[in-house]
Parts: structure tokens; sequence; C-alpha cells
């Protein structure tokens, strides 16, 4: 299932007229032996499953992906684009984001933008770039997050999801969590839940 669809039934019957922009990766995952889809920086997904497969998956938390800082500046550029574009704030920016595209969010966020947005939405990431992180954590005080992952995801483990759960616990961000019984996916009730999130945020 798409998720523009849904949104764009949600919000106007609710008298909203969104803008949704969905920036593709820089990357072709077909280049790293993976048909279709797309990649914000350089992905291996057998070096996930190993470290899945681990007893040990405290390395992903200080990791700094190789290509992390392209990304955010080119999803930034994009934001600002569409935000002049629409005479929009950085205020009414609900940005959000699945798995690699999650981290990247949550990266940007603290990061890439001119002020707090409106809400996060974190499908499925991991926290990553923990050190470089933690010194900015005031750029998400009282942001409202929306934060999801399955129990079962063989990618990148609930563990994962539960370590950025306490990085935005201890940014102070008003967080809804929600773990799931399934893989790395976006199953029903966690598109419903997001809907919810967008809807009640203000134009």
């Amino acid at each position: 299932m798409g998720l523009a669809e849904p949104l764009l039934e949600r919000l106007v019957a609710r008298d909203r007229v969104p803008v949704l922009v969905f920036p593709e990766g820089l990357l072709e995952l077909s280049d790293y032996g993976m048909p279709g889809g797309r990649a914000w920086w350089p992905l291996s997904i057998a070096r996930l499953m190993q470290l899945a497969s681990s007893n040990d998956l405290s390395a992903l938390r200080e990791e700094v992906p190789d290509g992390i800082d392209e990304a955010r500046e080119a999803l930034a550029q994009t934001i600002s684009l569409v935000l002049d574009r629409y005479l929009l704030s950085t205020s009414q920016l609900i940005l959000g984001g699945f798995s690699q595209g999650a981290m990247l969010t949550v990266d940007t966020a603290l990061r890439g933008l001119p002020a707090k947005p409106r809400c996060l939405i974190a499908l499925s990431g991991a926290l990553i770039c923990e050190p470089i992180w933690s010194g900015f954590k005031e750029a998400l005080r009282r942001v409202r997050v929306l934060q999801t992952h399955g129990r079962f995801d063989p990618i990148l483990p609930i563990q994962t999801g539960r370590w950025l759960r306490d990085f935005f616990e201890a940014a102070e961000t008003t967080l809804d969590y929600m773990e799931f019984d399934g893989p790395h996916t976006i199953p029903i009730d966690v598109l419903a839940r997001m809907l919810d999130h967008t809807a009640s945020s203000p134009s």
C-alpha cells in the first residue's frame, strides 16, 4: 500500500489541503545487488544481518554511515525548496521516513533544519550516530514524535528501535512509541497511527 493516497483521503476529509513530498534516496539499490528501490547511503544487508544474528548490536549505535552528510544536505535542501514554494514554515513540517529514511529523518531534524519541525515519524529505524546526535538533543525538545518498530524485525532488531526510543525520551520529545508483532514493514495499524498524527498536526 502506498502512503500518499490514504494520507490525502484522511487529511482532505478533515478539511486540510496537505503538501505531500516523497524524495527519492540518492542511490539505486540495484548498484548493491538488490533489485528495485533506492537508498540514502551505501547499504550492506549482509552486514546488518550479521549484526542482527550477533549478541552485540552496540556497534550500530555509534556508526556514522558513509554518505549520511550528503543525504542530510540533499534532504534539507529539498525541504527548503518545498517550504519556500508553498510559503510554509519549518514549524508546519511533518518529517518522516522508513528504515534508513527514519534515521535520516532524525539526523535532519537534529542537524539539518533551521528550526524545530512540527512532528517526526520514524518507522522501523535505529539509533545511529549516538555520540554526534547526543550533542543536538535540544533540537528535538518538545517535538512530537511517532516511532514504530516490529518486534520480529530481522534487519534492524527491536533492540535497535528501543535504543532510539530511549534517545527520544532523553531528548524530552513528546513521544508516541508503538511496537507491533511483525517484521521490517509498515502494517495497517501503524499506518492508521501515522494518519492520526498527521491529521492532528496543525496546518
